[in-house]
C-alpha cells in the first residue's frame, strides 16, 4: 500500500514538474524553440542575401507564424508545404505588398 501511495505522489510530481516542458501552439518549449533558431541559423547567409535589413524582421514574423500554427518544431520541421506558405505569408508582409 505504501508502495501505491508513493507511486502515485511521484508520478504527480513529476507531471507537474514536466508540464512547462511539452510544446502547445503558441506556447512552444524552450527546446523547440532553439531547434527552430537553429534551423533559421543553418540558411541565416540566404536569409540575409534575399531580406538585407530585414532579415530578422521577416525571422521573428515566421518563427511566431510557426509557433503559432504548430503544436511543436517536429510537426512544423514535418509540414514543407505548410511552411513554405508561413514564409510566404511573412515575406509579403515584411516587403509591405
Amino acid at each position: 500500500m505504501k508502495q501505491l501511495v508513493f507511486s502515485t505522489i511521484l508520478a504527480g510530481v513529476l507531471l507537474t514538474s514536466c508540464s512547462g516542458v511539452s510544446s502547445k501552439k503558441g506556447d512552444w518549449s524552450k527546446s523547440d524553440k532553439e531547434k527552430a533558431h537553429k534551423a533559421i541559423a543553418e540558411i541565416d547567409k540566404e536569409l540575409s542575401d534575399h531580406y538585407g535589413d530585414q532579415k530578422q524582421d521577416f525571422i521573428d514574423c515566421y518563427l511566431e507564424k510557426v509557433e503559432n500554427n504548430y503544436e511543436d518544431f517536429a510537426t512544423a520541421n514535418a509540414d514543407v508545404d505548410g511552411c513554405t506558405k508561413l514564409a510566404e505569408q511573412c515575406s509579403t508582409e515584411i516587403s509591405g505588398l
